[in-house]
């Protein structure tokens, strides 16, 4: 398998998640021996944090868009002819095999890797996006032409089941996201700008994520008015998003101005989070959830939603590795925020084993699962 060309066509490398993606995935085959590899992407340049193994070819497409992609991506295809050909994020599946079937090279084995829930994120954040609606109904349509599939968790496996997507069952595998614990723990060393973890005077709770309702923010801020009735405590929500102006709001109705801060996008959220005191994910739907296992690398105690999805549910080992709520429970959240901020004990028992389980996600870990899936395909 070593000897195997392997191709992932991404978004971009600007940052965030798109890129870590890849970047960890590649990491985790160039360390079990596999040295052909291409990373190719729409047009955004790697950013500055983003690594790849010196001998990762990374190949920009040339256009904005990734509709506007399959002729490149085919044009790629035939040039270069890989053994396999990966679409990573779910986003970019729909044009992937479209280039794919456009190119007609049957050498070249195409697997989707499915990172979301698709109808369900839908329904939550693009009910009004024509483009998002469609995807489903083209998934159903272009899905069963690819060699083989991917998922995330059991759970989104299960989702595209009720979805009516037409996988074989053998064509598929539950393959969790690679996660490069070094590199953001390294990262996570560095001083952090917000002046509330910067000078801490009570405890901090953190989260991360887009601004959007899928996060289910509004959840966490009334569990964190409960929590403050009863211990001094702040609550950062770093990211960016529609809902601002609607989590202002509930923040003014709440009384939480002083309490509750949401600075936006910040250049490395990873110094932030190591700082805090605990991380909590309030999320309605994640098919993974990588900012939580981020914050474990981080060594943070960490509490999640049951989002449907399953992400944190496969992560946490159904509470083994952190606290496991429901996604609509703000007393049982708030109990669980109280528990860690003014349990010693406990806390110490969840940064323990959340390093332990952390291993798991460990790029060659990962990479190592896709080779034995590749191989099947």
């Amino acid at each position: 398998m070593s000897q195997k060309t392997i191709a992932i066509f991404t978004w971009g490398l600007g940052g965030g998640a798109f890129a870590n993606l890849p970047a960890a995935l590649t990491k985790g085959f160039w360390n079990l021996g596999v040295k052909d590899l291409y990373v190719l992407y729409l047009s955004e340049g790697p950013a500055e944090d983003i690594t790849f193994p010196e001998g990762v070819k990374l190949v920009p497409l040339g256009v904005e868009r990734s509709m506007a992609s399959p002729i490149a991506l085919a044009k790629f295809l035939r040039a270069v002819k890989p053994d396999f050909l990966i679409s990573m994020p779910t986003i970019i599946s729909i044009p992937a095999i479209m280039g794919w079937l456009l190119a007609g090279q049957k050498q070249t084995k195409f697997v989707i890797y499915q990172g979301d829930t698709l109808t369900s994120d839908i329904a939550i954040d693009h009910k009004d996006n024509l483009r998002m609606q469609i995807m489903p109904w083209l998934a159903r349509l272009l899905y069963p032409t690819a060699n083989g599939l991917t998922t995330v968790s059991q759970g989104v496996l299960d989702i595209l089941k009720q979805d009516h997507i037409p996988i074989p069952r053998n064509r598929v595998a539950v393959i969790p996201n690679p996660v490069d614990s070094k590199q953001f723990w390294l990262r996570s060393q560095a001083e952090p700008e917000h002046p509330w973890l910067k000078h801490k005077e009570s405890p901090v709770i953190v989260s991360l994520g887009r601004l959007g309702k899928r996060k289910n923010y509004p959840l966490l801020l009334e569990a964190v008015a409960k929590v403050r009735s009863q211990i001094k405590v702040k609550l950062i929500i770093f990211g960016e998003g529609p809902e601002r102006t609607h989590l202002e709001e509930e923040i003014a109705k709440l009384g939480l101005q002083e309490e509750i801060s949401l600075p936006g996008h910040v250049d490395n959220p990873w110094s932030h989070i190591a700082k805090a005191d605990v991380f909590v994910m309030s999320s309605l739907d994640e098919a993974f959830c990588l900012a939580l296992v981020e914050a474990m690398a981080c060594g943070v105690p960490v509490i999640s939603t049951d989002a449907a999805g399953g992400g944190p549910r496969s992560i946490l080992e159904d509470g083994k590795y952190g606290n496991l709520v429901p996604i609509d429970d703000v007393q049982t959240l708030a109990e669980a925020i109280h528990k860690v901020l003014t349990s010693e004990s406990w806390r110490s028992h969840l940064i323990n084993v959340s390093k332990q389980r952390c291993q798991a996600f460990q790029p060659e870990a990962v990479a190592q699962q896709w080779l034995s899936f590749l191989q099947q395909v």
